[in-house]
């Protein structure tokens, strides 16, 4: 399931560029395209990544079937429980980030989806989380002189 999850995340991350793209004004760093633009090449790009990496562990899972983590996870396939989380989490993120402001709603969604779904330390979690939440709106309002949308 996983894979087919990747593979339809990677193709709507296209499509978007290529819709975004065609429908592009200039300049474009005040088009209302723009947005769109960055979100399905972000989609795009992490999409492949996970891809790859997907084809990476089964054919290394191939080589080698009796290596199982020693709790017994298997985290090379998305199961439903997994998917619905991931679904219900990202829909409160979107449903309360313009109730909340961009800042607090993505430190909050990142701090409880890299927990959930990362398995990475507190130290690593918090930085990232605090790091994304800080340098996205900078970016935005420096570089792209808008504001986070």
């Amino acid at each position: 399931m996983a894979l087919a999850v990747e593979v339809i995340s990677l193709l709507l991350g296209m499509g978007m560029v290529a819709s975004s793209l065609s429908y592009m004004t200039a300049p474009a760093s005040t088009s209302p395209w723009l947005m769109p633009l960055l979100v399905g090449a972000g989609i795009a790009v992490i999409s492949l990544v996970l891809l790859a990496s997907e084809l990476v562990g089964r054919r290394t899972a191939m080589a080698a079937p009796d290596d199982i983590p020693a709790d017994g996870t298997d985290f090379s396939q998305s199961t439903l429980p997994t998917v619905l989380t991931w679904i219900a989490l990202s829909s409160g993120y979107a449903v309360t980030t313009p109730l909340l402001g961009f800042e607090a709603t993505t430190f909050v969604f990142l701090v409880i989806a890299l927990k959930l779904f990362g398995r990475t330390s507190w130290r690593v979690i918090l930085l990232s989380a605090a790091g994304v939440s800080l340098v996205l709106p900078l970016i935005f309002r420096h570089l792209f002189y808008t504001l986070v949308p």
